[in-house]
């Protein structure tokens, strides 16, 4: 693997650094490169850049408002944070995290810490706090797809401005507060905190390359000007804000691997515009939205039509489905509850058939135990029986199940009662 590092801090120049070593510059081997930027926040590929930054702000401060390639969620930079980059010539079309995640949780591990590759794209830091362990992010990972190359990047939370990544992605139409800081803080950490011995920056960077630093390139002056024509790409309003168009119609697709919000402008029942935006992954290398908007725009506005328009959608974005495209736009959140609902009632049902069954067991027990002289109450059995019920259930459930299972057997010690008239006490099944 080559190491290469840019003395940029720019995240334009960075960028097109990146994309030239992806495109243009290849080196025949597998590259890892290292970069770091001033204070910036990068949004992902597929994101709207208004409602996701607070983009009066970070002007007011200097702060670079950039556009990356790869999908994903708005992230902060800084100095004291780092970046790497993976660029692996392949022909895997899919998008994968472990195979460079990996790696870098290993790396981190050296320090002493105890990280551990989490969700679909985080490394976390778990920390040992007088109240048991807790888990924070200390590193975000995406990676897009082109010609065959995958470029893979992500963050190290070094020594950031919490506080500062928190006032500047967060729109402006969204009351900032000391709690929603607190709340972030309780999310993520910097990874210097939790060091036995303490570093820089700079000697954290040393220590990163000194990993993944078996060949070394650098940049001469023809790759420099090269990068430097490319940098327009990346700092071009028309890229970083794009159209950003306001929709008349708004949805909201969600599933583990990402969101995707989907806006349409639709005239007398037909579908003028449509775009999605989100922070999910796609392995296209252009992105879904140009061939989302290309496919509904004049088609008719109903599930049937839409869901026609989108067929062959399906590998555009990573876990979200055209049908549930559909869905999303389609099913309103009346429906979605009454959906709900329905899935309940028909549960409910199975719970009837089954304690009926239940009481029919239970008036058998009762007739039992009168021929047999057995003595009605069984306070051992009961608590078996909650024991066992609480191990096997979910934790969402497992606070609540004495109390359902109380009133499950009083109902049960009644029916027996009856079997028994002769007995007064309440019997136990």
């Amino acid at each position: 693997m080559i190491f290469c590092t840019t003395d940029f801090t720019v995240p334009y120049l960075n960028f097109a650094a990146e994309y030239y070593l992806a495109t243009e510059r290849d080196l025949h081997d597998d590259v890892f490169m290292l970069w770091r930027n001033e204070p910036s926040v990068i949004v992902g590929r597929f994101q709207n850049t208004y409602e996701e930054v607070n983009v009066d702000y970070c002007r007011s401060k200097g702060i670079h408002i950039a556009r990356r390639m790869s999908g994903g969620g708005t992230v902060y930079h800084d100095l004291g944070c780092w970046e790497f980059t993976f660029i692996c010539r392949d022909d895997n079309p899919e998008i994968e995290f472990a195979r460079f995640m990996d790696p870098m949780a290993e790396m981190l591990s050296g320090l002493g810490i105890d990280v551990r590759v989490s969700g679909r794209n985080d490394i976390c830091l778990v920390a040992k706090n007088p109240d048991g362990e807790k888990t924070y992010k200390i590193s975000g990972n995406t990676q897009y797809k082109k010609n065959g190359v995958t470029v893979h990047h992500g963050t190290l939370l070094f020594d950031t401005d919490i506080g500062e990544l928190v006032r500047s992605t967060t729109p402006k139409d969204y009351k900032i507060v000391s709690k929603a800081i607190r709340s972030v803080r309780e999310r993520v950490t910097n990874i210097r905190s939790h060091l036995a011995r303490d570093m820089t920056s700079e000697e954290f960077g040393e220590y990163i390359a000194s990993h993944f630093s078996e060949s070394i390139y650098r940049f001469d002056n023809d790759d420099l000007a090269r990068i430097r024509e490319l940098e327009p790409m990346f700092s071009d309003d028309r890229w970083v804000f794009g159209e950003n168009p306001k929709f008349e119609l708004k949805r909201l697709v969600s599933c583990p691997s990402g969101n995707a919000e989907i806006g349409l402008t639709v005239r007398r029942g037909t579908i003028v515009s449509a775009g999605i935006s989100g922070d999910f992954f796609s392995a296209g290398s252009n992105g879904p939205d140009s061939a989302f908007g290309q496919r509904l725009a004049g088609v008719p506005f109903s599930p049937e039509t839409v869901r026609a328009a989108l067929a062959g959608f399906d590998n555009e974005i990573t876990g979200i489905s055209p049908e549930m495209i559909v869905e999303g736009i389609f099913m309103t959140d009346d429906q979605k509850l009454s959906d709900l609902r329905k899935e309940i009632d028909a549960i409910d049902s199975d719970i009837i058939g089954l304690l009926s069954k239940r009481m029919e067991l239970s008036a058998r027990i009762g007739k039992h135990k009168k021929e047999h002289g057995i003595p009605v109450s069984d306070p051992e059995r009961e608590y078996a029986v909650i024991k066992k019920l609480e191990n096997i259930s979910g934790k969402e459930l497992r606070p609540y199940v004495e109390e359902i299972y109380r009133s499950v057997i009083d109902a049960s010690k009644k029916i027996q009662s009856e079997t028994l008239p002769d007995d007064p006490e309440p019997v136990s099944d």
